[in-house]
């Protein structure tokens, strides 16, 4: 943070680590096992654009361990500053009521300059069942723009489709 006493974050590895060489001599990361699941396996690639006026939301990639956590780039795209909270992500079924609550909005998306664009993640616990049920994000702001909903039925398509 900008002022006050730096976070830290401790997070169990609790597995292998795969390695590879990078050059002769060196090696990297190439895997490793966290909270009993390969990080290769946890973190779905999406590259899926939504956008509304105003507005351009990049779903970059779903990670599902141990919380469920989207990865978003939000974009401002008109001449108003965007916000967004915790309240403003939602879970919702396919009648909209609320189905899960955001437990974290990273710091960076509370609010986005005209013109800016910031990379951050939407956190959830997860649920039992997706049937229905779509990730809402409403991007306030002077004349916000439309509600965005993305059925996370369309991102188990898109891991297929991968």
């Amino acid at each position: 943070p900008e002022d006050g006493d730096p976070l830290e974050s401790t997070v169990p590895l609790d597995g292998p680590v795969r390695f590879a060489a990078t050059e002769p001599g060196a090696w990297g990361v190439i895997d490793f096992v966290r909270f009993g699941v390969p990080v290769s396996g946890a973190f779905l690639p999406l590259d899926l654009v939504y956008e509304r006026p105003g507005v351009r939301i990049t779903l970059d990639a779903f990670g599902g361990v141990p919380m469920w956590s989207f990865f978003v780039r939000v974009a401002a795209t008109g001449a108003n500053v965007l916000t967004l909270s915790e309240a403003d992500v939602t879970l919702v079924g396919a009648d909209g009521t609320l189905v899960g609550e955001a437990i974290e909005v990273s710091g960076p998306l509370l609010e986005i300059a005209p013109g800016g664009r910031i990379d951050g993640a939407l956190s959830f616990e997860p649920l039992e069942e997706i049937r229905g049920v779509s990730l809402r994000i409403d991007v306030g702001g002077p004349d916000g723009p439309a509600p965005l909903e993305i059925p996370l039925n369309a991102l188990v398509e898109a891991d297929a489709g991968a």
